[in-house]
């Protein structure tokens, strides 16, 4: 009597008995959509090449300053950002002896998204790109900056000359 009762119940819509299917509602729960990945966009540097000084012995040590700034559209508190800097073998102009290995850059300020932090020492550079600079994404469209501040390390080698020396960086922003 038990099965009879339960087939006859089966055969009414909507009825989740012995042997009928659940609506395909409670099958497949809706889909919740997310971006895969930020979008970084609106990038610049400021400035976009770093000149140094060495004409004379007695100054202090050739430094300079540049900042790169971007946007992260889509940003997620679950993701992170990074910054890397490097420069082309053969990148600086007006002084050919200088190795650009005698370059070192060093992250001084972080601004936008959240636990922002610079790399706490100098990175020598090269044509690696190497990290100076990370933290986690705000949630959604965010203006996020780095400071650098970049050396000649033992400029006093390469003191004397009469015009400046300028290298050309670049930076590689990635958002996880």
């Amino acid at each position: 009597m038990i099965v009879g009762l339960a087939c006859g119940l089966a055969a009414i819509g909507g009825f989740a008995g012995l042997g009928a299917q659940a609506p395909s509602a409670l099958r497949n729960p809706p889909a919740t959509v997310r971006p895969l990945a930020s979008a970084i966009t609106a990038t610049s540097t400021t400035p976009t090449t770093i000149s140094f000084t060495l004409s004379d012995p007695d100054a202090a040590a050739a430094t300079g300053t540049g900042t790169v700034h971007w946007t992260i559209t889509g940003g997620s508190a679950a993701r992170t950002w990074n910054v890397a800097v490097s420069v082309a073998p053969s990148s600086f102009i007006g002084c050919t002896e200088v190795p650009v290995t005698a370059a070192t850059a060093q992250c001084t300020t972080v601004t936008g998204g959240t636990a922002g932090v610079c790399n706490s020492s100098a990175v020598t550079l090269g044509a690696t790109a190497t990290q100076v600079a990370s933290g986690t994404e705000a949630t959604g469209t965010a203006l996020y900056s780095v400071g650098l501040t970049y050396s000649i390390s033992d400029a006093w080698k390469y003191k004397g000359h009469t015009t400046a020396c300028t290298l050309t960086v670049t930076y590689k922003i990635t958002a996880n």
